[in-house]
């Protein structure tokens, strides 16, 4: 691998592959190998985003996921945090909501209680400021886990992270494959199915080692 590391702590060798390419890129981006970007509006809504509220604010797409079989769904995928899991990025001075006008739309953001979207995007200008803290690849993995603590934690000490609320959630989003959580989610009587490519993924597999 060209990050190297143990595979638990392999996503933090991702700021120092950026970090060695800085310079190259508009964007600098992590996300993990099960998202699905699929709005051509993507990145420009985040560098508008931080054009618009200045360069300590990060939009965060509201991850998502879809059940093509059962009960077709569309399900936000972030469980509640408890106050003291949530508490390093409510800090003092950090604006709670932030409103601005995109394509003359109002549309307003917020500090989400779950930050973790499993993926961040930073304008170059944003990635050298974070570069300059002190606080920029210390890989520390003491939020949940070492990959989320990866994900959210480390730029979450610096930047402030939003997502999209009022009037549509759903202004920036990304697909996580599968229902692996959105399962979990499902009422009584309802079934969130598996997306059928999944199937035939695992079917060929099946059939490539061959297997009866």
């Amino acid at each position: 691998s060209v990050l190297g590391g143990d595979p638990p702590v392999l996503a933090f060798g991702a700021p120092r592959i950026m970090r060695e390419r800085f310079g190259k890129y508009d964007l600098y981006a992590y996300m993990e190998d099960d998202i699905i970007v699929d709005d051509p509006e993507f990145f420009a809504k985040i560098e508008w985003f931080a054009e618009a509220f200045g360069p300590k604010a990060v939009l965060l797409p509201v991850r998502f996921e879809m059940a093509h079989t059962g009960v077709p769904a569309k399900v936000a995928i972030a469980p509640r945090l408890s106050s003291d899991k949530r508490a390093p990025f409510f800090r003092s001075g950090m604006r709670r909501t932030l409103a601005g006008r995109w394509h003359s739309r109002e549309q307003t953001f917020c500090l989400p209680n779950n930050p973790h979207m499993a993926c961040y995007v930073l304008t170059a200008a944003q990635f050298k400021l974070w570069m300059e803290q002190p606080t920029f690849y210390d890989r520390d993995a003491s939020w949940i886990d070492p990959l989320v603590s990866a994900a959210t934690f480390s730029p979450g000490k610096f930047f402030g992270l939003y997502i999209s609320a009022e009037p549509y959630p759903w202004f920036l989003g990304v697909e996580h494959y599968g229902i692996r959580y959105a399962a979990v989610m499902a009422e009584p009587g309802e079934v969130f199915g598996e997306p059928p490519l999944l199937a035939i993924a695992e079917k060929l597999l099946t059939e490539g080692s061959g297997a009866t």
